[in-house]
């Protein structure tokens, strides 16, 4: 009874080790007086809200690119201004990284097909 009960939670914890999905980074580059920023911002938050599945973990990162008065930007300056330009190359806003790959700017379909991408791995 013991043997049976053992394999059966052995099998239990292989098979939802086997189905779980490793989380994934979303870096989003932005800046709060950016025009064009908000909608595919709103419209990617969308996306995984309607997609709990794939347990991204976004970060919005506010670069000068817009506004160097941005008070996200001016609170973390240094750190956020060396991964815009020096880490990422980011040229305009708004942009993404999702694990580490670019989505290019506001190319919504290109950071929703990278997430999935990221999800499936």
């Amino acid at each position: 009874m013991r043997r049976i009960l053992l394999f059966t939670m052995i099998l239990s914890a292989l098979l939802s080790w086997k189905s779980a999905h490793a989380q994934f980074l979303v870096e989003i580059f932005r800046n709060i007086n950016c025009g064009n920023c908000r909608t595919p911002d709103d419209s990617y938050a969308a996306f995984l809200a309607s997609h709990p599945e794939y347990q991204a973990q976004v970060v919005n990162i506010h670069n000068s690119i817009t506004d160097p008065q941005d008070p996200f930007y001016n609170a973390t300056g240094s750190d956020a201004e060396y991964r815009s330009t020096t880490f990422y190359n980011i040229l305009s806003d708004p942009d993404a990284f999702i694990s580490g790959i670019s989505g290019g700017g506001n190319t919504l379909s290109q950071w929703e097909q990278l997430a999935t991408s990221a999800h499936s791995i």
